[in-house]
């Protein structure tokens, strides 16, 4: 029939103005006299009036559609016959465009915006799948952008018209009139008529979020029987490649969502929308590693390098500078030290030294004395500092005359050793001209030899004692 404005499609709904041609016939603007608002009309097309399978078809999308109690759908008002005859079905006039005009005018689609685009779209099929309904023709044409007041993106999902349909006839209907754009986001059990379940409308997101993403759909084809074999057969091509902007984890996300087995895919609407969440808000890094918490360590005032520190001998410095090192390279990962570490590691190891032999010089140094006195017997004590200690299996008794007791002297950080027994010469006075008869003499620690005494050995320079031998006589 021919539509014009001022026609009463109920006694409630008038036409005022042609929208557009739908998929399946012409959609105009109508008065509803009963909500005092403006509602849509869709009409069926002449050529598929007397199409059984269409007439199904158009009659379905109403029924489903208000099947699916959910914000993201489209309201669906009333559905019915003229008094000709033509099938009619009423819904909400929605302010905005599909995502298709989206993508022509803009090309691609921002991640936080496509973000909230398939989160909403999964809240709808979410709802769609739990009431057993499978849409079937996902595609950006079926995607609306509502306009708000706050800016913001409302989502309604549009044309239920072949959901529940499983069966390879539809394939046909599909591609009858002026849809044959929704073969290039059909999942390939779907293109070729395998029995679907819901992970299909999954596989059909996928790929709309591909060509938003990138601006091209992921498979092409000349003709029907090519894209069939494309989609069954090709691997999707990575989005990255072709919006170098992307993350992989974007690419991993695609890569599930339309996976070649419908078992590896995502289960639900809402695990495939959580994952996009999560990969547009994942950060690789290439220095996810050891070396990762570099960037948070405090920084530091940088040290002016020490001046160059004299040559030391090996034995004493080596050891003091493994130590120093050792810590200030772990703090930086095992990195080796930088030159003004080495520096003061050199410097710390020679003070070190350099107290060591302060308290063995004032060790050594020979107390003042009063003229004249005689020396007195001190007691033998071990050397703290180096070589090994006298025993007493060694049998060194050495008899020397009475030295004067020193005078305190700088203050010793060795521990206090336990009185040790000593030989004292036999009374009465050596012969004329006779030298005291010893044995072999024991080693003495400069504590022992008195103050101004010629000790009978002396150190080389390995710090190893030596007997003089005309003390051994």
């Amino acid at each position: 029939m021919k539509f014009e404005a001022g026609t009463e499609v109920t006694p409630v709904v008038r036409l005022v103005r042609p929208l557009g041609s739908g998929g399946m016939g012409a959609v105009w603007v109508a008065d509803h006299k009963t909500l005092r608002t403006e509602v849509v009309v869709k009409f069926i097309s002449e050529e598929l009036a007397t199409d059984p399978v269409s007439l199904a078809r158009f009659s379905r999308e109403a029924s489903a559609a208000a099947a699916v109690k959910s914000p993201h759908v489209v309201q669906m008002l009333d559905h019915g016959l003229m008094a000709d005859g033509t099938p009619f079905i009423v819904m909400e006039l929605l302010d905005g465009e599909d995502l298709r005009h989206r993508l022509e005018r803009k090309g691609t689609i921002d991640l936080p915006l496509l973000g909230t685009i398939l989160s909403q779209t999964c809240k709808a099929l979410g709802r769609a799948h739990t009431a057993g309904i499978i849409h079937r023709d996902i595609k950006p044409d079926n995607i609306f952008l509502c306009h708000s007041d706050d800016g913001d993106t409302f989502v309604k999902l549009l044309d239920f018209g072949i959901a529940r349909s499983g069966t390879p006839t539809d394939f046909h209907v599909t591609k009858t009139g002026a849809i044959m754009g929704t073969p290039f986001y059909m999942s390939p059990e779907q293109a070729i008529g395998e029995p679907i379940d819901a992970r299909s409308d999954l596989w059909s997101l996928g790929v709309v979020a591909f060509e938003a993403m990138t601006g091209t759909r992921p498979f092409q084809g000349a003709t029907l029987g090519a894209l069939t074999i494309a989609i069954c057969s090709e691997t999707p091509p990575v989005p990255s490649r072709i919006n170098p902007k992307l993350k992989p984890a974007v690419d991993a996300w695609l890569a599930r969502a339309c996976a070649r087995t419908h078992d590896q895919r995502f289960a639900t609407a809402r695990e495939m929308s959580d994952a996009f969440a999560a990969a547009i808000l994942t950060t690789p890094s290439p220095h996810i590693g050891p070396l990762a918490f570099q960037a948070t360590l405090p920084s530091r005032t940088p040290v002016p390098p020490a001046p160059p520190a004299p040559p030391a001998s090996p034995k004493p410095v080596a050891e003091p500078l493994a130590t120093t090192a050792a810590p200030l390279a772990r703090t930086q990962n095992d990195a080796p030290p930088s030159r003004s570490r080495r520096s003061l590691g050199v410097v710390g190891g020679m003070l070190v030294l350099g107290g060591a032999l302060v308290a063995i010089a004032a060790t050594l140094r020979p107390p003042a004395t009063s003229s004249g006195a005689p020396p007195t017997a001190a007691a033998h004590e071990p050397l703290a500092s180096s070589g090994p200690a006298p025993h007493a299996s060694q049998g060194w008794v050495e008899i020397t005359p009475p030295v004067a007791v020193p005078p305190p002297s700088l203050p010793s950080h060795e521990p206090a050793l336990a009185p040790q027994p000593r030989v004292v010469p036999p009374p009465g006075p050596p012969a004329s001209g006779a030298k005291p008869r010893r044995t072999a003499p024991e080693p003495r620690s400069p504590a022992a030899t008195g103050a101004g005494c010629d000790p009978p050995y002396f150190y080389d320079a390995l710090r190893n004692k030596v007997f003089k031998p005309e003390r051994l006589e």
